[in-house]
């Protein structure tokens, strides 16, 4: 097991990097280090994402959500108590708009033009459009 230090880099709300122990440090090891570097007052304040997964649980180590040294993180400020959006509210929200987006742009007259569109996720797997999904993802 490998317990040198590892530099990750990161984008967002912290541009630059942050180093931890190794890759066998928590999460919340790593929101700690974060919250020192952006001078922030409370480390569920932060959201870190590294390979389109929300890295939330404190417990967990780097390496059970299959960060690496090359991995980059995504850190973003913002309220996630009680006073916030809960997460399973706020995907629900944005699904619905991509559903909207998705409802507009297919009422639109193309006359002949056909069109083939494809989502992936971040993780590159294809999205799955189903009529009987009404939040289009399933």
């Amino acid at each position: 097991m490998d317990v040198s230090p590892v530099t990750l880099r990161c984008a967002g709300a912290l541009s630059g990097s942050v180093t931890v122990q190794s890759l066998q440090a928590t999460v919340g090891t790593l929101r700690h280090a974060l919250t020192r570097l952006l001078q922030a007052s409370d480390p569920s304040s932060l959201k870190v994402i590294a390979g389109g997964v929300v890295l939330s649980d404190d417990a967990k180590t780097l390496q059970d959500y299959g960060v690496t040294p090359a991995s980059r993180l995504l850190i973003t400020k913002g309220a996630q108590g009680a006073a916030g959006l809960h997460e399973a509210e706020a995907r629900l929200a944005r699904l619905e708009r991509v559903r909207a987006a998705a409802t507009r742009f297919a009422s639109r007259s193309f006359d002949s033009h056909s069109f083939n569109v494809s989502l992936e996720n971040q993780s590159g797997v294809a999205v799955a459009f189903d009529a009987a999904c009404p939040l289009l993802l399933c």
